[in-house]
Parts: C-alpha cells; structure tokens; sequence
C-alpha cells in the first residue's frame, strides 16, 4: 500500500520503504543463514542488513527490493555496518543468491501488503539536514 503525497513541494519520485519487523523475520527465515558467510544460524541470530535504500518508484516498477537487502549473522552484520565489509562485498553476495532464495524473496516483498512495507518515508519531507534550517518548498 502506497501513501500517496499528492503532487507539490512535498511530492517525491521515490519514497523510503521501512520493513516490519514481522517482514524481517520473514527475510532471515528465508535465508536461513548468513549469506556472506553461509553458516546456518537460527533466525534470532540474524539480522537484516539494508545495502542500499528499500523504495517504491513508480517510474521504475519492475525494481526489487529484495536486492537492497542481505541476511548477515551478528559478526558479520557488525562488521557491514562499519564498512569493514565494502558494500560491493555484498552486492556480489546477493547477486549470487540462488535462484530458490531469490524467488522465495521477490515473493515475500510482491506479496506482503505494500511490498513488506511498514510505513513510507518521503525523503523530500523526512531528510537529514540542519533542523533549523527550512527545507525549500516547506514552510
């Protein structure tokens, strides 16, 4: 389900995808293990990692969002997030998913209401920046 912004200075062309946490859970049970290291671990022990930004657009549909995100094990997941880990490290991983993960995926985030989403986020409305000062179009 897709929040629509209308049209005007709080419109954007992509808007920020945020997954439950139920859908988590639902990546790291897919994955099983961790997909840099491919050990098994329980999906407690899992975490989800976003690679890149998770987003809707729709001047780009046929985008996939399960290619944004890779399960990592808590070590491994550490080390991504201090880019220990080079983000084409993981790139490479998720491109080499094999074809049963891959497709388990795409279905989770088609078939989940609004793409797993939990909320969108507008990022011409929700960006980081200097809190004082006005964004341009906002008043």
């Amino acid at each position: 389900m897709a929040i629509d912004f209308g049209t005007g200075p709080h419109s954007s062309s992509r808007t920020a995808i945020v997954l439950s946490a139920k859908t988590k859970t639902m990546i790291r049970e897919i994955a099983g293990g961790c997909e840099y290291c491919d050990a098994l671990h329980p999906p407690d022990a899992l975490e989800v990692f976003q690679i890149g930004m998770l987003s809707g657009s729709p001047t780009r549909p046929n985008e996939n969002p399960a290619h944004a995100v890779i399960v990592l094990c808590k070590e491994h997941y550490r080390q991504a997030f201090e880019g220990i880990i080079p983000k084409s490290d993981l790139k490479n991983k998720v491109a080499n998913r094999p074809d049963k993960k891959k497709k388990a995926l795409r279905t989770l985030f088609q078939t989940r209401t609004g793409a797993g989403v939990k909320e969108y986020r507008n990022p011409a409305v929700f960006s980081v920046g200097d809190p004082g000062k006005e964004k341009s179009g906002r008043r």
